[in-house]
């Protein structure tokens, strides 16, 4: 199984934020240089977050976050998946298939492109439940701390994509190429301690976490 880090904000590789240097590390940020303002300094603990995926060439299995430290933070993840369409050595017309935690049936690229169904996952015996937000995150009903894992995609196949030849050489249909087919991945967290979120609950509370510290961000660089 291979464990990739992924960490803020790129379409395939992943690079450190404002954001992360925000939930990362020991000690105190002041979101203000006003000395006014030091109710808003944010007292943070140690945590990270991964992404987990088992990788298979272009397919990916048991895609989820990770949340190590011991602070428990608010999660969200966005997997865009690509919607070409190719044909197999037959003529038959494919998509990226996606299959869900909870869900009978897989679903094509295209239809998770525009899906905002609540996913729920059993994990070790608890429930969790994954919301699809405005700015197109799925965030987690509940905090994580101390190595939690949670499922978000069970599985995501390219089917019949190669075409081999008779000296067992694989080659892509048509003018698909490699990169048309790569599958970004974000994940994201926020420390739950000291964000104020009102009386929202849920994934409610979970975006306006990620809300707060983006305002704040936004604030402290103007």
């Amino acid at each position: 199984m291979k464990y990739i880090k992924k960490w803020i904000k790129s379409p395939i590789h992943i690079m450190v934020s404002l954001m992360l240097i925000l939930v990362l590390g020991v000690g105190s940020i002041a979101f203000f240089t006003d000395m006014e303002s030091i109710a808003n300094i944010i007292r943070i603990g140690n945590m990270g977050i991964e992404t987990e995926e088992t990788l298979d060439g272009l397919n990916k299995e048991n895609i989820g976050v990770k949340v190590s430290g011991n602070t428990a933070c608010y999660v969200r993840i966005r997997v865009d998946v690509p919607t070409v369409s190719y044909e197999d050595a037959e003529g038959n017309l494919h998509q990226a298939m996606i299959k869900l935690p909870g869900v009978d049936n897989e679903i094509t690229a295209s239809v998770w492109k525009n899906y905002d169904q609540a996913i729920r996952v059993s994990q070790d015996g608890k429930p969790f439940v994954w919301e699809k937000k405005d700015d197109g995150f799925w965030y987690l009903n509940k905090t994580l701390s101390s190595n939690e894992t949670v499922t978000f995609i069970e599985s995501i196949s390219y089917d019949d994509l190669f075409t081999v030849d008779e000296d067992g050489n694989k080659s892509l249909p048509g003018n698909i190429t490699l990169d048309m087919l790569s599958i970004p991945i974000t994940s994201e967290a926020v420390q739950a301690e000291n964000i104020p979120v009102g009386d929202m609950s849920g994934t409610d509370a979970a975006y306006a976490a990620f809300q707060y510290v983006a305002q704040a961000s936004a604030d402290s660089e103007g």
